[in-house]
């Protein structure tokens, strides 16, 4: 279970955001890869807050006193905010399975350059959020 929790916490998180900064770094077909390879795995950083709902409400069943607090809500607000943020980086050609959910928006680059200060002062205040109250 400690593996897990760390492969799903950090590990891909930190593959993410690599392949993001060299989604931004280079161009080109490599650009448009590192972009949909963030898409297709971002999805999976949410199951350890899936996982920390669950023992939650094992506990809660058990008769034991838990509850989440603001860092968890902060972090689902980091799922979201996250993978909306690779939704609008993934080109239209750059192997979109024909599915209307894995689709980008139309117009979405410029849809992520309006959204990109809100996004980031959304990310720094639930970072900000989650580790002062931990």
């Amino acid at each position: 279970a400690p593996g897990a929790l760390i492969c799903f916490g950090v590990v891909i998180p930190l593959v993410k955001l690599i392949a993001v900064i060299l989604y931004l770094s280079c161009s080109g077909k490599l650009s448009d890869r590192c972009a949909y390879f963030a898409s297709s795995i971002a999805r999976w950083t949410a199951v350890d807050a899936v996982a920390e709902a669950m023992v939650v409400a094992l506990l809660l069943q058990s008769g034991i006193a838990a509850k989440h607090e603001v860092g968890y809500a902060a972090f689902i607000g980091y799922v979201f905010l996250s993978g909306f943020g690779i939704w609008l980086l993934v080109e239209e050609d750059s192997g979109s399975s024909g599915c209307w959910c894995c689709n980008p928006l139309p117009g979405h680059r410029r849809l992520a350059l309006y959204c990109l200060p809100f996004t980031l002062f959304a990310f720094l205040a639930l970072t900000v959020l989650g580790t002062h109250h931990f």
